[in-house]
């Protein structure tokens, strides 16, 4: 398929916090890309370290960088970052208007990424193949112990932190939903409208923390289970979820996903106001949840019967 890369159009939006340290190899990873977006606004959350200086040097060498400052006091992945990824997008849809941009995609890249050369071309090369892909990103990677891992997630959920989202499909599902997890409520109301989401695993984006670590592992797995109290999880999921995470080190990630769940449940606390989305993740998330380790299963056994075949 020959494609035109100058109809590759997009933008990319990366909040950011105290990323002195790792947004310059985020940079090196964004200016060195294939094809270059046509705007960058980085948010710079009120940070505290070298980061407001990084960026003002990005800002100097490269035009298409631009970059806005909001207040925030603690770094938090719930509702506020949310709202932080509105301004942000507010911003870029203003300056685009402003200079007459035109852009067909838009990327949310975290500050702690780096990107593989060709990380935007391979991506919006799907985009351009299917017309109603409307969400994707690439495999993540991520260092544990030392070691470069791959992130283990269905194909179909890709990567808040990667995402690359088509903008006839944002503007269907209402832009960033104001939303404890706003990637994974996205997802929902794209497939929800008949958008197809997907991860690509070759498609390589590492990110240097440990997905979730922030902060450490337990404030990590206490938002993952916050995270599925607010979308209205089957309570059955939270306890597999649990189970799941108790057999992966730090072994306590379990306790600290419950935690994050059912403190959040003892108190009360709000949930997402979208009864679609909520009544997907009640009744039909835990359907395709275990059609998918079900297959994972059945295609173990059959590996296993076909070595023991050849061995014969």
């Amino acid at each position: 398929m020959n494609l035109n890369l100058g109809s590759f159009k997009y933008i990319v939006i990366t909040p950011c916090k105290n990323e002195g340290k790792n947004l310059p190899r985020l940079a090196s990873s964004v200016v060195s890309q294939s094809v270059k977006p046509l705007l960058w606004v980085i948010i710079d959350d009120g940070s505290t370290d070298e980061t407001p200086r990084v960026i003002q040097e990005l800002k100097k060498k490269y035009k298409w960088i631009k970059s806005i400052r909001t207040n925030g006091v603690v770094r938090d992945r719930g509702i506020h970052i949310s709202k932080v990824l509105r301004r942000g997008y507010n911003f870029a849809e203003w300056f685009c208007r402003k200079a007459k941009i035109r852009f067909e995609y838009l990327s949310v890249i975290d500050g702690d990424m780096i990107l593989e050369p060709k990380y935007f071309e391979k991506i919006i090369s799907e985009f351009k193949k299917d017309i109603k892909l409307g969400i994707a990103s690439g495999g993540l990677y991520h260092f544990k112990r030392g070691k470069l891992i791959r992130e283990d997630v269905r194909e179909s959920e890709p990567s808040g932190g990667e995402m690359v989202i088509r903008r006839v499909c944002f503007e269907d599902c209402g832009g960033f939903p104001v939303s404890y997890a706003w990637d994974t409520e996205l997802n929902t109301k794209a497939k929800l409208r008949g958008w197809k989401t997907k991860r690509f695993e070759h498609v390589m984006a590492i990110e240097t923390r440990d997905t979730g670590s922030v902060g450490g592992y337990w404030k990590g797995y206490v938002h993952k289970g916050k995270a599925t109290y607010y979308l209205d999880f089957n309570p059955m999921y939270i306890i597999l979820g649990s189970l799941k995470y108790s057999l992966k080190y730090p072994y306590y990630l379990g306790i600290a996903y419950s935690y994050g769940y059912f403190s959040s449940l003892a108190k009360k606390m709000e949930k997402t106001k979208d009864f679609t989305v909520r009544n997907y993740f009640f009744t039909q998330r835990p359907r395709e949840v275990k059609k998918y380790y079900t297959e994972k299963f059945l295609n173990l056994i059959k590996k296993i019967n076909y070595r023991n075949e050849n061995k014969k």
